[in-house]
């Protein structure tokens, strides 16, 4: 069975930040957030290679995300892009538009920056994958919602195909999406830590394509 796997990158993201600010010494525990996605997805291929007494394959990787402005945080944030495409996953960036914002208590004017384009983009592509059959099963990385109209158009149109919704602790599932999905599978802070990727991420031929940031080292005994 070919698992395609969609990936709300911030979503996952906001989660492990929530870990991370949970944890008795949060410094410690940044590096939860050098994940590899590779690892997880192959995980939980095997989860339910057991569970559906079927062979599943990670068939593809997509994952969805957006550069922050913060030069510090951009930074960051392309050298994990770039340590996920060595281990072949593929990248859509959507972009961040500036909103205006209203404070509630004096009523100034201010703005901020809102993720634009990547629920959309899951959308299509996990709808187009579903009904082209590139996929046998759809296994979203992401508990939100906002996901749950592409579900239920894939049950409508391919009531037989597997509906995965994968979620990060702390997070929860939404209501909408447990309903539209036919699996849940939940991941907590250990199997994050032991998919942590390598301070040097290499390439199929060994070319060093990534490098784990000053912020996110590993600590001794994590």
């Amino acid at each position: 069975m070919r698992l395609g796997f969609y990936i709300d990158g911030f979503n996952m993201y906001g989660a492990i930040c929530q870990l991370v600010a949970g944890s008795p010494v949060p410094a410690e525990q940044e590096f939860l957030k050098w994940l590899s996605y590779r690892g997880l997805c192959e995980q939980v291929a095997d989860h339910f290679s057991r569970k559906w007494s079927e062979n599943c394959e990670v068939s593809l990787i997509k994952f969805y995300t957006a550069l922050p402005h913060q030069d510090e945080k951009r930074s960051r944030h392309m050298e994990f892009n770039e340590a996920q495409r060595a281990q072949n996953v593929e990248i859509f960036l959507g972009r961040f538009a500036k909103r205006d914002w209203y404070c509630d208590n004096c009523g100034e004017k201010n703005f901020r920056r809102e993720e634009k384009e990547t629920d959309v983009h899951i959308a299509i592509d996990t709808v187009a994958d579903a009904l082209q059959g590139n996929i046998d099963a759809v296994v979203l990385l992401s508990g939100d919602s906002d996901h749950a109209p592409a579900f239920r158009l894939i049950a409508a149109a391919r009531p037989e195909m597997p509906r995965v919704t994968v979620v990060f602790e702390p997070r929860g599932f939404s209501r909408e999406i447990e309903q539209a999905a036919t699996e849940k599978y939940y991941v907590k802070a250990p199997t994050i830590a032991r998919h942590n990727l390598p301070d040097k991420v290499t390439d199929v031929s060994g070319v060093v394509k990534a490098t784990r940031p000053s912020k996110y080292k590993r600590p001794a005994n994590p």
